[in-house]
């Protein structure tokens, strides 16, 4: 992420020096090449005024042939001149633009690991705290009020624990060590994906229609299923009851392609640059049902899906439909 934004840096960097070169380049030209006239023409005139020699006699007029080679050198000149400016300012740029993003990338770094740490320090008193809701609910003492309150504080707690381990997964994606790649069938890991949502499918009486080919890719087995299940998740939670979602997995010319199509509500233009965003909720009064979450999910996909050297493409027409589509390469 950083090496991309260093080079788009550079680019501008390099755009603002070579305008401003090229912009003083353009008047030099402009002023030197008439010099040759004018000075002798000043010599002339200083000449006459002087009574040296008669009016209409001087210095000679520069012939046109003469006149032109000059400018071209010239040109040449500003041009090797700028050239050089090019070379030296993009070393200088790319250096410049990595001190630039350095206090960026330190912060973000020390954020993830603030994310990691935390995460992990939430998951000994979540477990501890969930165990004694648990083992307080099976005893006998506790009346229908207890267990209530007791029932709704397990339910927070589950909470935190789900969101315990996104932020975990968040963090172990954009971590640079953070997957184990071997050679993995995508088919095999978007089956698991559908068939951990076939049971929340059946509930609305929605058919997953999947097209699979059978493409082997570089990649981490356990991420990619999550990726495709969190998309797969969004579209069957989104989904009118008795509908359809597609499953499809292509491949062509080194690169595959899943797409997920759902026929639902659908996302509003305004939401689509966001939708990935951390914590982001997109607007659900569009649906009649309550969609729990915290809003990471398309986060930890993206993340995951970019450590794959993939890329993410949302289509949507609201109250129509949304496609995801998700290239990666094959090779």
């Amino acid at each position: 992420m950083f090496h991309s934004a260093r080079i788009k840096l550079t680019l501008w960097y390099l755009l603002i020096i070579m305008a401003i070169s090229v912009l003083f380049s353009l008047i030099i030209y402009r002023v030197q090449s008439n010099e040759p006239e004018r000075v002798l023409l000043r010599q002339r005139t200083l000449i006459e005024r002087g009574g040296f020699l008669r009016p209409g006699f001087g210095p000679p007029e520069l012939e046109p042939e003469i006149l032109e080679e000059a400018r071209r050198r010239l040109m040449l000149n500003l041009i090797l001149i700028n050239l050089g400016v090019l070379i030296i300012s993009g070393g200088a740029a790319y250096f410049l633009a990595g001190r630039t993003l350095e206090p960026i990338e330190e912060a973000l770094e020390d954020q993830k690991r603030f994310v990691a740490d935390a995460s992990h320090e939430l998951r000994t008193p979540l477990t501890t705290m969930k165990t004694g809701l648990e083992v307080n609910l099976r005893g006998k003492a506790l009346g229908q009020e207890a267990k209530k309150i007791l029932e709704s504080n397990l339910e927070e707690v589950d909470k935190l624990g789900y969101l315990s381990d996104k932020l975990l997964h968040l963090s172990r994606y954009e971590q640079k060590e953070g997957l184990s790649f071997t050679s993995i069938s995508l088919k095999e890991a978007l089956e698991e994906a559908i068939e951990k949502h076939t049971a929340l499918a059946k509930s609305k009486k929605i058919e997953i229609v999947r097209n699979l080919e059978e493409v082997t890719i570089q990649g981490d087995f356990a991420a990619l299923a999550e990726a495709f299940g969190t998309m797969l998740d969004n579209a069957v939670k989104y989904s009118p009851k008795e509908s359809k979602v597609n499953v499809d997995l292509q491949s062509k010319d080194g690169k595959a392609a899943v797409i997920i199509q759902d026929f639902g509500v659908g996302i509003k233009a305004s939401e689509i640059p966001h939708i990935f965003a951390r914590f982001y909720r997109a607007d659900t009064s569009r649906t009649k049902e309550k969609i729990a979450g915290f809003g990471l999910g398309l986060s930890i996909a993206k993340a995951a899906i970019e450590k794959h050297h993939g890329k993410i493409e949302v289509v949507s027409t609201p109250g129509a439909s949304s496609t995801f589509t998700v290239t990666l390469p094959t090779a």
